[in-house]
This record gives structure tokens, C-alpha cells and sequence, in this order.
């Protein structure tokens, strides 16, 4: 990782100057308010905003990034059986999250009718990109 200073409270991986939320992370809860969005999705995100820190994968980047937004209740992952809709997905536990996203098979797109991983933006998500983009 290259050294730069960081304020306290600001995520390491912030890019866009706004102290609570980077603009991949700001992409990544727009992505979950307009619909389920799969881990695969988040990872090709990453990989096309890049990132400056020496080292950090695509997939690496996107896990940090919706492990923070998990934990700051702003996003809910799922495993979804088929096409995502609320009767074919399970809420995934922030304490389950590591090891779903230890799996290489989460970063996978499911075959047509097979188990994903999913995330979703909740309302606070969603007030929150609001605020940080100073939507009205």
C-alpha cells in the first residue's frame, strides 16, 4: 500500500475526497438500489475503476468495500437460489460474511437456475449515496 495520509474516521480506499464514502463504493450502493447485485459485478466494478494501492486485487477491493458497507448497515448480502427476488434469497449474517466471501464460487456468476451470491442497497444505503452526492 502506498503511504498518504489518512483522517481519522476516512477509509483507506476513499478516492473521491468525501470522508465516509469512495465513488467505487458510492458506484457499488447505486448498482444495489437499482437492483440485486452479484459479488462477480462488484469485482469487474473494481476492476474497472482500478485502484492506486499497490498489491489489492479486483476482488479484494470490492470484498473491503462491501464488508464495510455490510457493516455500516448500508448494504445486505444474500444467497439466492435462481433469479434474486424475496422469496428465492437468504439474508447473509454479518458474522457469516468472511466465509461466504472466503469462497471463490461467491465471485462466480450461477448458472441459470443455480445459487448466488447477491447484495443488495437497504434504505439507509440509499439515503446515505443520497447524501454523499448531494441528491435532493
Amino acid at each position: 500500500m502506498s503511504p498518504r495520509n489518512v483522517k481519522a474516521g476516512q477509509h483507506p480506499l476513499n478516492d473521491c475526497g468525501n470522508e465516509s464514502l469512495s465513488s467505487f463504493e458510492l458506484q457499488l450502493l447505486w448498482d444495489g438500489v437499482e437492483d440485486f447485485t452479484g459479488l462477480w459485478q462488484a469485482e469487474a466494478l473494481a476492476r474497472k475503476y482500478g485502484s492506486d494501492l499497490q498489491g489489492v486485487t479486483p476482488r479484494n477491493r470490492a470484498r473491503r468495500s462491501l464488508e464495510r458497507l455490510a457493516e455500516d448497515g448500508l448494504i445486505v448480502v444474500y444467497v439466492c437460489r435462481g433469479v434474486p427476488t424475496d422469496e428465492t434469497c437468504d439474508r447473509v449474517g454479518l458474522e457469516e460474511l468472511p466465509k461466504v466471501f472466503d469462497m471463490g464460487i461467491s465471485w462466480i456468476a450461477p448458472e441459470e437456475g443455480g445459487i448466488g451470491i447477491w447484495y443488495d442497497t437497504n434504505d439507509d444505503g440509499f439515503d446515505a449515496y443520497r447524501k454523499a452526492t448531494d441528491w435532493q
